[in-house]
């Protein structure tokens, strides 16, 4: 009878976020063979290849790095080769003839307007645009069209393309070379269901036959926009979604108006210098402390007050999160409140994080934190310690 080896110590599984740069976490291990399927994954069999998935604690992106080095040729050889079909029946044809057909009732009478298909594949999108009237539309893939294309564009689109990505920060400062000052980007794009942390793996669009390294949330790319001063537009679950300068000119006005709202992701850290305010006198941070997940300082303040992002398109949607590591009590971080300009807003609180989303129609100049109370260690527990605390925040990670 085999036996097999005892539990050691706790795996050291994490890793940066390819997105935020935040701890990730490992989520779940596929066969390499696991493709896009609704019904049945490993029609093909199993490969004997595994392939590790990691999940970011901040901004929710899964990832691998399984395919960070694979060169070129491999993803030809592995991935993008005669295979190919098996395991996406659609990408071929029907789907960009799809995807021209909805693109052309959104932007209506467009026909003028610079259009690059980046990630074009066969280059059927392109050509079904150009069926239907629109005289400037490029096409480039990096595998099938690697000719760069010519000039910048009014709209760049980018059909599941973003997920096959080893960088998707470098993939999109790529597209965003080709877009004029006042364009936007239109990904269709998947975005992790609801109950992705039960189902996990079993996901049918965790596949990585089908080449998908990297899977997103809202907050990812909107974090992934603001890298490149662009704003995220949510269409929801399949999209499509989009990016978009913070003036567009009016064939961007056109393909932005049927997307969704514009999404704003704000991650609350402590501050790696004590540079935020309190409230009446009130130090807000105590000096960084290193601990076993990473630097972090203890709150000192029952307010503190944070800048609020930078926005330019409404109506909008303002998703924030506060990571923590420690509370003085379950009380304190339970009764926790955020503020948003003049309104509280009720939160989300779990064993690592507190949440809150909301919607504004103009500009807000900070968003505050509120507690009711805070603690010493002395009186909870007895400790040679009188500061008051409470709770325990990151430092921003690098």
């Amino acid at each position: 009878m085999k036996t097999l080896p005892a539990l050691g110590n706790e795996f050291q599984s994490s890793c940066s976020c390819k997105i935020c740069g935040s701890k990730a976490f490992a989520f779940d291990t596929v066969d390499f063979n696991k493709y896009c399927s609704h019904d049945e994954f490993y029609s093909y069999g199993f490969s004997g290849v595994r392939v590790d998935y990691h999940r970011c604690s901040l901004c929710g992106a899964i990832f691998t790095l399984f395919f960070d080095n694979w060169s070129k040729q491999e993803f030809e050889n592995n991935v993008y080769n005669d295979d190919y079909i098996k395991v996406d029946s659609e990408y071929a044809s029907v789907r960009p003839r799809f995807v021209a057909k909805d693109m052309v009732e959104r932007w209506g009478d467009c026909f003028d307007a610079k259009v690059l298909d980046y990630g074009s594949g066969a280059g059927v999108f392109a050509d079904e645009l150009r069926k239907r009237g629109y005289r400037n539309v490029e096409a480039f893939d990096p595998f099938s069209s690697p000719q760069l294309p010519t000039g910048t564009f009014d709209i760049v689109t980018c059909f599941e393309v973003i997920e096959h990505a080893t960088s998707p920060a470098d993939t999109l400062a790529r597209m965003c070379q080709f877009l004029k000052e006042d364009g936007c980007i239109i990904v269709s794009q998947t975005l992790q269901p609801p109950e992705i942390m039960r189902i996990r793996g079993a996901w049918w669009y965790l596949g990585p036959r089908n080449g998908h390294i990297c899977t997103f949330t809202a907050n990812s790319l909107a974090y992934l926009a603001s890298s490149q001063e662009l704003t995220f537009f949510n269409g929801s679950g399949n999209g499509p979604h989009a990016f978009a300068r913070p003036n567009v000119s009016s064939y961007a006005v056109k393909a932005l108006a049927t997307i969704g709202r514009a999404h704003y992701f704000l991650p609350l850290f402590a501050p790696e210098d004590l540079v935020f305010s309190g409230v009446n006198g009130e130090t807000p941070w105590y000096p960084k402390e290193v601990g076993k997940q990473g630097t972090f300082r203890w709150m000192g303040a029952r307010n503190i007050v944070w800048p609020a992002p930078s926005m330019s398109h409404f109506p909008a949607t303002v998703s924030v999160k506060l990571p923590y590591i420690d509370s003085m009590t379950k009380e304190l971080v339970d009764g926790l409140i955020i503020n948003a300009g003049c309104a509280d807003i009720a939160c989300d609180v779990d064993a690592h994080s507190i949440t809150t989303e909301f919607c504004t129609l103009y500009p807000i100049e900070h968003i505050a934190l509120r507690s009711s109370q805070l603690v010493t260690p002395r009186s909870l527990r007895g400790d040679d310690d009188d500061r008051l605390l409470g709770i325990a925040v990151p430092v921003r990670p690098n």
